[in-house]
This record gives C-alpha cells, structure tokens and sequence, in this order.
C-alpha cells in the first residue's frame, strides 16, 4: 500500500543519512504519493517543469503543482501539503512561472525542514533551471542521487500495485484481440492503431497513453517502429506491440499477426518463437536470475542459429521498463511480487520478423501469465 511505500522510502533516507528527498518523475509521484500526472502530451510549455513531491526523514510529504493541475492533485494525491503556483497571467507578461515555483519549493522545504543538509533528488529527473536557483539559495544543500535505491525499491509490487496490473493487462488484452479482428489486406498501420487506442479508451474509460509498435511486411524485420500509412498486403506479417497506462501503472503485450494466411517459413520461425517463449514461461520462480532466464529464451532462439538485438524481457508497473531486466549480464534474482514481461523474437532481412510477449506476475511458486490473448499467427 502507499503507506508502506512512503514508509521504504523513509527508511532508504534515513539509512543514507539524508534530511529527505524530492522527486520529480511522473512515476516515483505515482508510485509515492497516488497523483497521476499528465505525460500523454509532453511537458506544458506554459508550466515550469513536472509536478514536485517532497518527503523529509520523519514521512512528512508535500507536492507542488501548477494551478493547472491544482484540482486533480487535491482530490487525489495523499500527502500532507499541497502547493500550487501561477505559471500564466496574461497582465504580466514579464512573469516567470520558474521563479514562481522556486518560491514555492523554498518555502515547503523549509516547512519540512529539509532546506540544509544532504537531500536526495533523481539526477536524471530534477529540472537544471530549478536546481541552480536552489543552490542559489540554499548553500548549506549537498545533494545524493536516489534514482537507483528507488529503481530497488519499486521492483517487488504491493498487493495494490498488482490488482492495478491485472487491470491495464486485462485491457491490453483487449486491445490485442481487437487489433487481431482489424487486420486484413489493403488496412494500413495507422488505420488499425487509431482504432485499437480508441478501443482501449472505451475499454478504460478515459483518455490512455498508448506506446506501440506496429510495424508490417518489411518494416517488421526492423523489429520496431511508429503505425505508418503502409497498407497490408496478403502473406504479410504484422508485429502489434501495445503499451498502455492506467491509472499511472503500465501494461504491455505483443502478438504477431499473419494477413491472408502464413507462409510455411513463417510458421516455423513463428514455432521457434512460440517454444521459446513458453520455455521462459514455465522458468519463471522466485530465485531464477535474470541472466539465468535470458539463457534460457535466448538460447532456445539461438539453437535454431538465430538472435534477437534486444532484452529478453523487462519489469513494468509505474514505468514500462524497470527491475528486473531480462538482460544477459543481470544478476538480479527474481521474487515474489516482482512483475516482468518476456518478448523473445526472430527478425530476418526479405522474411520477416516475429515477437510474442507475455506479462508474468512471480508468484511464490513459479509464475502467472497475466495477459490473456491469442499468439498464434
């Protein structure tokens, strides 16, 4: 739960001997306070940078957003303090919605009393304009990078983590089955995944920020790609990668699909796949490492004289890719509560390419398959 979250968090700050942290990814504010903020359209060109979330030593908390952002963060963030500041005044061109912020962001860290000392930030979040006025201000500051303890952190889901990831598997499911119905010869790439995100939209009930590949024909032995205006033609293969966001928590899935009926070099490519696959499924326990696991996939593909340029799999919640990565130099061992996608794939230049991928929740005895939809071609 978010408690228990917060209550981790507190622990790594004060092992680190840290005054607190702040955090500025849409997933840490996700996953620490329940505000789920915008990432569909990118960074708001009027605001003056991300939402900002503050915790000190002692699990105090508080947020900072714009007051475009005010009325969600109150009704669904749960912190101790919200705080807003005015980033558009049409009266007052010469306004600086950055310095409206820093003012802000000075005034709640001195009421957490996390305005000297070392305080932990995410390096590769922390906007640079902000930073510099913070030193600025506060000299007595010094600064530790937490991205990595907080990446260790999220790795093992909470029970309430896991039912928001049955719920987004169980619409990218749908929007699997779905892109499966629309495939057929002369629909083009764009028309099926305009489609497909419309559908998911019904399915979840709201605006949802849709990553795909969906790549035909030749494009597929590129192994990923943007829907284009190429129209599918007969015998062609279509590799359909969706990855959606609920509710802050991501899903994501892949099938591939044969337009007018597979060729017999197709199906055997795609059986290779298919046992690979099904290998990882039924490896997948508490206590398998990471490398261990990517052996076993990878090496399925490869006895058949073939590879794939990427990881076997990946770990997803707040983020589409995080701990455990299925990677051949990770030590990372699986366990209980971790949840992780596997994408083996064979992609051949004047052939074709083929992935599959499944979500698979670690449980305490091996490994359940949380995306239910259909693999054959």
């Amino acid at each position: 739960m978010l408690i228990d979250r917060r209550s981790r968090v507190c622990e790594l700050i004060n092992k680190m001997n840290l005054r607190g942290a702040i955090f500025c990814s849409p997933s840490s504010i996700r996953y620490l306070s329940g505000y789920v903020a915008p990432v569909e359209i990118g960074p708001n060109p009027l605001e003056a940078g991300p939402p900002i979330l503050l915790i000190n030593k002692d699990g105090e908390t508080g947020i900072i957003v714009s007051e475009f952002e005010e009325q969600p963060a109150r009704s669904s963030s749960k912190v101790d303090h919200v705080s807003t500041y005015s980033c558009y005044n049409i009266h007052d061109v010469s306004m600086k919605a950055i310095d409206n912020l820093t003012g802000v962001l000075l005034d709640l860290m001195k009421r957490l009393k996390i305005d000297e000392g070392a305080l932990g930030i995410e390096a590769e979040h922390f906007p640079t304009a902000l930073l510099w006025r913070l030193q600025e201000n506060l000299r007595a500051l010094s600064w530790r990078d937490v991205s990595r303890n907080l990446e260790t952190l999220r790795a093992v889901k909470d029970e309430d983590e896991i039912q928001l990831i049955r719920h987004v598997c169980e619409v990218t499911s749908w929007g699997q089955i779905t892109a499966r119905q629309l495939v057929s010869e002369g629909v083009s790439e764009i028309e099926i995944y305009s489609l497909v995100k419309a559908k998911i939209e019904e399915k979840a009930g709201a605006r949802t920020p849709l990553l795909a590949d969906m790549i035909s024909g030749e494009r597929t032995w590129e192994v990923s790609g943007h829907p284009s205006t190429r129209r599918l033609r007969r015998g062609d293969l279509v590799i359909c990668d969706l990855v959606p966001r609920i509710d802050g928590y991501w899903g994501d899935s892949c099938s591939t699909i044969s337009v007018g009926g597979a060729s017999e070099e197709h199906r055997r490519l795609h059986r290779i796949v298919m046992t690979a696959l099904q290998k990882g499924i039924e490896s997948v326990r508490p206590g398998v490492s990471a490398m261990e696991l990517d052996k076993i996939v990878r090496g399925e593909i490869r006895r058949h004289g073939y590879d794939y340029p990427h990881h076997t799999g990946h770990g997803l919640g707040v983020t589409y890719h995080e701990e455990p990565r299925i990677y051949p130099s990770s030590n990372t061992q699986l366990k209980p509560g971790m949840v992780l996608a596997l994408e083996p794939g064979v992609y051949i230049n004047g052939i074709g390419g083929i992935r599959l991928e499944v979500i698979i929740l670690v449980t305490e005895d091996g490994g359940e398959v949380l995306t239910k939809y259909s693999k054959e071609l």
